[in-house]
């Protein structure tokens, strides 16, 4: 609602001067400009009058007066408070400026509501998000709960097998050791064993047959045989015997004069039959070696270089 002035004067410019008048069609353009501009003021000139008295400027005061006989009562009527007898409630310059006021008003309001929409419709979403990332930390807490619950018990479970574990670790420790404790006295007891059996066999080797003598005899002419080395098992008395039979049967141990003479002695069981024994038990001598001694070479070696 702007002031209409400068419209008013120029649509009579367009009524009165000579270079528009004659033309009908801006005539009828004045025309319309002035009838619009009437009617716009029409209608301000409505806006403005005053509600309560109608723009009247008085108000009935709710009581009537008689004029004269046979007359209808007459209303009393009273200044209206509102416009102040005026009728209209201002000036039309301050109507303006109020409807131009409340236009803008009216425009804040609109701007603040769009703005107050969107506001709670991005609430709404944030919201709804906020109700998500709720959701989704619920689940996310239940999980790590789980994850808890279940490291807890793997906790538990592993502290459990790792004193199980030590626990049979020191055993395995304490069986390994009892074991190479029983190790050492198996090979004691073997070793034991084994030297007893050695013992016992070689105690009776030479009744057995199964174990033979070396012997080494000692033969110089004109002196008696003498056994002067032996190696295995024998004892002193079954020596002798041998001794003896060396003794006894010289010519036939000692066929090639003097020296060292190495016999493999065997010893042979009794035989017996129905009758009875029929051949003693006896030992079996059989030649294995003979050299002469060291002196008798070097002389035999010196009587050749004499002769040559």
């Amino acid at each position: 609602m702007g002031d209409h002035s400068e419209l008013k004067r120029l649509a009579g410019c367009v009524l009165t001067d000579l270079r528009f008048c004659g033309d009908e069609n801006h005539k009828a353009l004045a025309d319309g400009v002035r009838a619009l501009i009437a009617e716009n003021e029409r209608v301000k000139a409505r806006l403005c009058v005053c509600r309560d008295c109608g723009g009247q400027g008085e108000v009935y005061s709710g009581h009537s007066s008689y004029q004269g006989h046979n007359q209808p009562p007459e209303p009393d009527m009273d200044v209206c408070g509102t416009c102040g007898g005026d009728g209209v409630l201002g000036p039309l310059e301050d109507f303006e400026a109020l409807a131009a006021e409340r236009d803008q008003l009216k425009a804040e309001s609109d701007r603040l509501t769009s703005m107050l929409k969107s506001w709670r419709d991005q609430a709404e979403e944030n919201n709804v998000s906020a109700n998500q990332l709720r959701a989704e930390i619920a689940g996310l807490k239940t999980g790590y709960e789980a994850y808890e619950r279940v490291n807890a018990e793997l906790k538990a479970e592993v502290g459990a097998l790792r004193k199980d574990a030590d626990s049979r670790i020191e055993w395995a420790k304490e069986a390994s050791a009892e074991i190479d404790r029983l190790q050492g006295i198996e090979a004691e007891c073997g070793t034991l064993r084994d030297d007893l059996e050695q013992n016992q066999y070689d105690a009776n080797a030479w009744r057995n047959g199964e174990e033979s003598v070396w012997i080494e005899v000692f033969h110089s002419e004109g002196d008696d045989p003498f056994i002067s080395a032996i190696s295995g098992q024998i004892t002193v008395e079954q020596l002798a015997l041998i001794q003896a039979e060396i003794l006894e049967y010289r010519d036939d141990y000692f066929e090639k004069g003097s020296g060292l003479y190495v016999f493999r002695c065997g010893h042979c069981q009794a035989h017996y039959d129905n009758v009875g024994m029929t051949e003693p038990a006896h030992w079996e001598t059989d030649f294995e070696s003979y050299s002469p001694f060291p002196w008798e070479e070097e002389a035999a070696a010196l009587g050749q270089g004499e002769q040559s």
